[in-house]
């Protein structure tokens, strides 16, 4: 191969980084293809196949020019039509390579899970490319076999005009399931991804209701999002005696189009008075590393379900596990998020506002005995210490009240909620702080909350343990990139032994950090200071 002059391109990269694994999984898919002549072959001779074609689009990609697809396609067109293969086959075989790509590059498997949805497009326009070469070369007559039976050549040139389009056919299905699965992958909740999956998967199959179930701890199957049944009859379903349980104890995609006729039905569907309602049933198990989450299920098709709708449902299915399982791990990230965020607060009133409300207690009782005893200066001074607690205290309560919504944010953006941050830690502490914004207009606001979320943290633990005479934060924009940065000059800590100790508040900065879709940097050393960066993309 030549060299790679276009490295940072994302789909060359998992390519040329992965490409025994997807090669190794390619072939896993093609001799899973029902009633194929790949059956009859040794997976070293299909291995081989597969790599080289993973090479021809690394080589198109690298070089732009489309010489080693047409030759590689010219040789694999040849071979397998000698072999008895027939157009659709080998396109099929083709297509899978996006599959294969797929299960092996999730997005938690990448440093950078934003260029998912660029991979499976830039792979795209390669299996395009493939598809139509082999389309063409095929229509020209490069099959000597059929050049050779004239007699037939009406009769062939119709079976592969159809032949033709119905691959044609398969292509744009299969792309456009990618494209479905691309914006899936997109960051989103877990509520926006199930509504994703019902809603494309009642376009993809032509189908009238659907509905994701989850496979929760108690072994049954729950109702997580359900289109087109109206108000559901029922939230759970069990795994055991279910059509819907065959799927998922199985691992497979089944259907029925007499489902009132099957010796296992829907015991929740026909109790809710729904069963006459379905007169045609596909369940799909939702399948993520080997580990079975649930199942998505489509009913009543305006025709029989078949198997090629098993088959574009069980690729769907694959591609949607994993978006919801995306979904559902941010979610319970962002559940730990609240609950350390409540946790804090709690401890910060303890910390600070609970106790001042006792001294203030004490004062007023210490005030109330002098006076008592005639002892005017001593009540005074009781008076004038309890003054100045519960000025401390409102002070304490105001800045907790800001960080658990701070309205400049919202209404000014960043800069100005940052620097009302800073004037609170500064006038509590008598902290030197400065602040430099070199932005020019409102950050996407997920961005903002974030870094102000992440520098609300820093400050938190510079007033509790840093011992620090100043501090310094940075915002600043460079080419698609925004950069938060963070300063203190105070006695620093060794990371391992913070981590050891708990290290909640660090933990959660550096999730804020991967849930923007940024990254975050810290160094620390014993009295020398903290430094923090966080980058985050526009």
């Amino acid at each position: 191969m030549g060299s790679m002059e276009n490295d940072d391109n994302p789909l060359v990269r998992i390519l040329s980084q992965q490409r025994e694994q997807i090669a190794a999984c390619w072939v896993e898919l093609i001799k899973q293809i029902p009633d194929s002549h790949y059956h009859s072959f040794r997976d070293s001779e299909i291995l081989e196949s597969c790599l080289r074609g993973i090479d021809a689009l690394l080589e198109l990609r690298a070089s732009g020019s489309v010489y080693s697809v047409e030759e590689y396609v010219k040789q694999i067109s040849h071979k397998r039509l000698e072999q008895g293969f027939d157009i659709r086959e080998v396109i099929q075989a083709l297509l899978l390579l996006h599959r294969a790509v797929i299960l092996v590059v999730t997005p938690d498997s990448m440093d950078d899970p934003s260029q998912v949805s660029k991979i499976y497009l830039d792979l795209e326009s390669g299996l395009r490319l493939m598809v139509s070469q082999f389309g063409f070369l095929y229509s020209s007559g490069m099959n000597k076999s059929l050049e050779d039976q004239r007699q037939q050549a009406r009769s062939l040139a119709q079976e592969n005009a159809r032949l033709y389009q119905e691959t044609q056919q398969r292509l744009e299905e299969s792309l456009s399931l990618q494209r479905v699965i691309s914006a899936l992958l997109q960051e989103r909740t877990l509520d926006e991804v199930l509504e994703v999956v019902c809603s494309e998967a009642l376009n993809i199959i032509g189908a009238r209701g659907s509905t994701v179930f989850l496979l929760e701890e108690d072994g049954c199957l729950h109702v997580a999002y359900s289109l087109g049944y109206g108000e559901p009859a029922f939230q759970t379903m069990p795994v055991q005696d279910s059509f819907t349980g065959i799927a998922v104890t199985s691992g497979r995609a089944i259907f029925t189009n007499q489902p009132q006729q099957e010796a296992l039905w829907f015991g929740e569907i026909v109790n809710g008075g729904v069963a006459g309602r379905i007169h045609s049933l596909l369940a799909a198990p939702l399948i993520v590393k080997s580990k079975i989450i649930g199942a998505l299920v489509v009913i009543n098709k305006d025709v029989p379900f078949d198997q090629d709708d098993l088959r574009v449902m069980g690729l769907f299915a694959d591609q949607a596990a994993i978006a919801i399982e995306n979904g559902r791990l941010t979610q319970e990230v962002e559940q730990v998020a609240v609950m350390e965020e409540r946790n804090r607060l709690a401890r910060d009133l303890h910390d600070s506002v609970t106790q001042s409300l006792y001294g203030i207690s004490l004062y007023a009782e210490a005030a109330a005995r002098h006076l008592t005893l005639d002892d005017r200066n001593g009540a005074d001074k009781n008076l004038q210490e309890l003054r100045k607690t519960a000025f401390d205290a409102l002070k304490e309560m105001r800045l907790l009240i800001f960080e658990l919504r701070p309205p400049l944010l919202e209404k000014e953006g960043l800069a100005a909620a940052l620097q009302a941050r800073l004037d609170a830690v500064e006038g509590r502490a008598g902290l030197k702080t400065e602040l430099h914004v070199e932005i020019s207009e409102r950050l996407p606001g997920n961005i903002e909350e974030g870094f102000y979320r992440i520098a609300q943290e820093a400050l938190n633990n510079v007033l509790k343990h840093a011992q620090a005479r100043r501090v310094l934060i940075e915002v600043k924009s460079s080419e698609q990139i925004t950069t938060l940065e963070i300063s203190d000059d105070g006695v620093g800590f060794v990371m391992d032994q913070v981590q050891a100790k708990g290290g909640i508040g660090i933990t959660s900065m550096f999730e804020r950090a991967k849930r923007m879709g940024g990254k975050m940097k810290l160094d620390s050393t014993p009295r020398k200071g903290t430094y923090i960066k966080v980058e985050a993309g526009l």
